[in-house]
């Protein structure tokens, strides 16, 4: 009897639980009114979702404005910047064919990421970048690639090499390298100075080993651009002045002898009385239109102003000059004298011809 009673209770309780179910969800069907408990359900199953989906790979590309030859084997047009998420934790990195590196790492919690519902992807906002998820990426390896077999160095591409490629934990040392496109034995040396944080950049002759320059830099984007003339190395030195208000750069070209041309024996030049000297700020820089070299000589690093008074539109901000290369004599020319700018003028020119080096 007290079995009987008991399965009749357990019934009437299971019977009165399920016309609560029904009435609680006819309520809220017929008032319209979201069901709590079905919000709270698809809030956790939409959390899981989202959580299980955040691992992976995300990327943002830096695109370099055409295929730039590094050494063989690696040609690259665009620089790919990784967000890499592990659970709880997430590591950025950069990567070419040249390597790639961690520059980074954090907490998923303090990125911001965001749902891509017509994309059914992920993205993230970060640094003023968006980085999108991308599953072709399936693994990243950190390291130098190729580097070490490298044979000879590119003039126009040296400088992103060493950019992106000089990190610490990988730093590297360059020795006796053939110089493309520089038809005499000239080889280049690159070394990395850890006991000051400097970088010392050479060239020697190819024919005895003898050291023809060697220059010294704290900073990286200030090493020498380099361009290749037959059997000449033409060399801009980007330096600045002591207390930083002006340019201090030098166009040197190396032959197997040694220096050839220094454009800070060509100074000082007179121009209406006025006597241009190395004291002056000097900016050097190749022009691939003409295929010349551009110096302008002013007293600052803007050599312009886009504020100026009545009177002070006629006063000069620079000079121009042109270093031209002779191909049937295999020399430069002394800076010929090309123009006058005056802070009237403003900015545009000026700018422009900075911003193309």
């Amino acid at each position: 009897m007290n079995k009987s009673r008991f399965k009749r209770n357990l019934k009437f309780l299971f019977f009165v639980l399920l016309v609560c179910l029904v009435a609680f969800g006819g309520y809220y069907f017929i008032t319209g009114k979201e069901n709590p408990i079905s919000e709270i359900i698809d809030t956790i199953t939409e959390d899981n979702k989202i959580i299980d989906n955040y691992n992976g790979v995300y990327v943002s590309d830096d695109d370099l404005n055409g295929s730039k030859y590094i050494f063989r084997g690696c040609s690259v047009s665009k620089i790919s910047n990784y967000i890499l998420i592990m659970d709880d934790d997430y590591y950025l990195y950069r990567s070419s064919c040249m390597g790639t590196f961690l520059k980074g790492e954090g907490k998923v919690s303090e990125l911001d990421i965001i749902e891509d519902g017509s994309a059914k992807t992920y993205r993230i906002n970060y640094n003023d970048r968006v980085y999108v998820k991308d599953s072709s990426v399936l693994r990243i390896v950190p390291g130098i690639d190729g580097i070490a077999n490298m044979l000879s160095v590119q003039p126009d591409t040296y400088q992103l090499l060493l950019k992106e490629t000089e990190q610490e934990g990988y730093y590297y040392n360059l020795t006796d390298l053939k110089i493309d496109g520089v038809s005499s034995g000239l080889r280049m040396n690159f070394n990395v100075n850890t006991f000051d944080d400097s970088y010392t950049i050479s060239f020697n002759s190819g024919v005895d080993g003898i050291n023809l320059y060697t220059s010294t830099i704290k900073d990286l984007d200030y090493l020498p651009d380099l361009y290749a003339f037959g059997k000449y190395l033409a060399v801009i030195e980007k330096k600045m002045s002591s207390d930083n208000s002006k340019y201090a750069y030098t166009l040197k070209v190396l032959g197997e002898d040694g220096i050839v041309y220094n454009s800070d024996s060509m100074l000082p030049i007179t121009i209406d009385n006025v006597s241009l000297t190395t004291d002056n700020s000097i900016y050097i820089t190749f022009d691939y239109s003409s295929r010349n070299f551009k110096m302008i000589v002013g007293y600052d690093k803007e050599f312009c102003s886009t504020e100026f008074t009545e009177e002070e539109k006629k006063e000069i901000a620079y000079y121009e000059f042109n270093i031209d290369y002779l191909y049937n004599q295999s020399s430069f020319t002394k800076p010929v004298f090309s123009k006058i700018g005056y802070k009237g003028e403003g900015c545009k020119y000026i700018n422009k011809i900075m911003e193309e080096s």
